[in-house]
């Protein structure tokens, strides 16, 4: 996993969550925004190459060749309201830890008055690229936990998880959770691959959750029929 960091054209602005496109001359390189805005003029981008895919060979050769980037955007629905409006529960799937990041980011400037869950789920200890980092900003709002399994069928270790945590997200929120009716239903921001997120959509929604509970950029640019 490679950090990037850039510095964007006086004139960018984004809100936590969104992403932006590489420009290469045969297409764009969708990479989430792994900071918060109140880094820039910097902002961070976290890259893996992954062999046989195209974009990842187009991003190699512009890292290869060049100190800079061609930026298109920011893109993406994705947009943390700070502070949130209740409970907040991200679920990533690998690099989809890198939106993730932004999130948390954001609100070490804006803590939050409701808790945040953060369960990330990856194929192996290596793609858990932050977890050191994260354990050690020990932020009293934040509750996060890792699953590694690699395995794609009913068994995974992380969709079992997730099928746990799905009813109340108790578990997931410890102390904060508490027993209260009143308190607003947790929103959860989904980040991954499509098959990852919308494994983890079924899931939740058989635990009953509502899709106007549910948020992920996959929703809009690979929708499912």
């Amino acid at each position: 996993m490679r950090l990037l960091r850039l510095e964007a054209p006086p004139a960018f602005s984004f809100a936590a969550g969104q992403y932006v496109e590489v420009v290469h001359p045969e297409g764009r390189i969708p990479l989430s925004i792994a900071s918060a805005p109140w880094r820039l003029p910097e902002i961070h981008l976290h890259y893996r190459s992954t062999p046989g895919v195209t974009e990842a060979e187009w991003m190699d050769a512009l890292l290869a060749s060049r100190n800079d980037l061609d930026i298109a955007g920011p893109s993406g629905s994705i947009r943390l309201e700070t502070p949130p409006p209740g409970a907040l529960v991200i679920v990533s799937g690998g690099t989809g830890g890198a939106q993730a990041w932004s999130l948390i980011d954001m609100l070490t400037k804006a803590p939050p008055d409701w808790p945040v869950g953060f369960l990330w789920c990856a194929d192996d200890e290596p793609s858990l690229y932050l977890r050191d980092e994260l354990t050690a900003m020990r932020l009293p709002w934040l509750h996060f936990e890792f699953v590694v399994d690699p395995s794609r069928n009913a068994d995974n270790r992380a969709m079992a998880r997730l099928r746990e945590l799905a009813p109340e997200f108790s578990s997931l929120l410890g102390p904060f959770a508490g027993d209260s009716t009143d308190r607003p239903k947790p929103q959860v921001l989904l980040a991954g691959s499509p098959g990852f997120v919308y494994a983890a959509t079924d899931v939740l929604l058989s635990a009953g959750l509502q899709p106007a509970q549910m948020r992920s950029d996959v929703y809009d640019y690979a929708p499912r029929t």
